[in-house]
């Protein structure tokens, strides 16, 4: 697999366990909406316990051109976040997960599988563009990332690739 296949399948694997974690704290605790924390600051350039070793620190490679109201230090409020208009669904979405001899295969479309987005690209009359300008439509593509079933830990740390879009 690509540098930069891996990069996009771990990019996607990473935002579903994100969103799984995140509907899930958010359905068992007591989160406030209103301020969510950014991220936990464990990330880093050498290999560490407990951080992400990264092989890039610098991860500003698209998205928003500023930050809006919703950002308030190191929370922001999903209460006040700024969304993409619109309310497309992914009927070709899908998500598979099993085991397969020695490996976990996770296959994808690369689609919103379990909710609606809103029109990509950001229409110009979007409030959503003065804040994301993305000129990418959401496209179905093949990603399967293979896993072991019983991983070991390696004899050298290795960063992971960072993916600047």
């Amino acid at each position: 697999m690509n540098q930069r296949l891996f990069a996009l399948a771990m990019l996607a694997l990473a935002q579903f366990v994100l969103c799984a974690s995140l509907a899930h704290a958010v359905q068992t605790s007591a989160l406030d909406a209103h301020a969510l924390p950014l991220g936990d600051g464990k990330v880093s350039m050498v290999p560490k316990r407990d951080y992400v070793y990264s092989c890039t620190l610098s991860f500003r490679g698209g998205g928003a051109q500023h930050t809006g109201k919703w950002i308030n230090g190191s929370t922001w409020d999903i209460t006040q976040k700024i969304s993409v208009r619109g309310n497309v669904s992914w009927p070709d979405a899908a998500i598979s997960i099993r085991a397969e001899g020695n490996q976990r295969l996770i296959s994808s479309k690369a689609l919103p599988a379990y909710h609606t987005t809103g029109i990509f690209p950001v229409q110009r009359d979007d409030p959503a563009f003065q804040i994301v300008r993305n000129p990418n439509a959401i496209t179905a593509q093949t990603i399967t990332l293979a896993l072991s079933l019983s991983p070991t830990v390696v004899a050298e740390s290795g960063c992971l690739p960072g993916w600047s879009g």
